[in-house]
C-alpha cells in the first residue's frame, strides 16, 4: 500500500503459524532498527490517534516505543518492559496536514548504550486516525 512504509517489522505471529486466529496479531518491529512509517489521507485538518501495541512475548529487555511525526518531531515516548499486556493509549488532538507522515519506533532506553535495546520488540496491532 503507498500509504504505507515497512522497515524491518515481520508479521506476528510468523504466516505460517498454525491457526494464527488464535492469537492477537500485529506487525513486530525490533529495536534499532527502521521505525513503521504511516502516510495516510487526511479525512479533516484535526486527528486523534490510537495506538494498540504491546511488548514482544520474547522480548527480553527494555526499550521505548517513540511515536513522532515528520512535521511535529516526537509525540510520545513510552518505556516498553518485558512481559507487559496490551496497551490502548489515545494521543491529544492535533493538526494534521497533506503529506504528513506518522513513524513508530523502538529505540533503547539510554541512548548512549544502542546495543543494550538488542532483544527488544513491539507488536503494533492497530493505527487508528479519527479526524475532525
Amino acid at each position: 500500500d503507498p500509504w504505507l512504509g515497512q522497515g524491518f517489522g515481520t508479521l506476528y505471529p510468523d504466516p505460517w503459524t498454525v491457526d494464527r486466529t488464535r492469537f492477537a496479531s500485529g506487525l513486530s518491529l525490533a529495536a534499532n532498527c527502521a521505525p513503521l512509517a504511516i502516510r495516510p489521507t487526511p479525512g479533516g485538518a484535526q486527528a486523534t490517534i490510537r495506538l494498540v501495541y504491546r511488548p514482544h512475548p520474547e522480548s527480553a529487555t527494555s526499550a521505548l516505543l517513540v511515536v513522532s511525526t515528520t512535521s511535529a518531531g516526537e509525540l510520545q515516548r513510552r518505556e516498553l518492559r518485558p512481559g507487559g499486556g496490551w496497551v490502548t493509549e489515545t494521543l491529544p488532538e492535533r493538526s494534521w496536514s497533506a503529506g504528513e507522515q506518522l513513524r513508530i519506533g523502538l529505540l533503547p532506553v539510554d541512548s548512549a548504550q544502542p546495543e543494550a535495546a538488542t532483544g527488544a520488540a513491539v507488536i503494533v496491532d492497530r493505527v487508528e486516525f479519527t479526524w475532525r
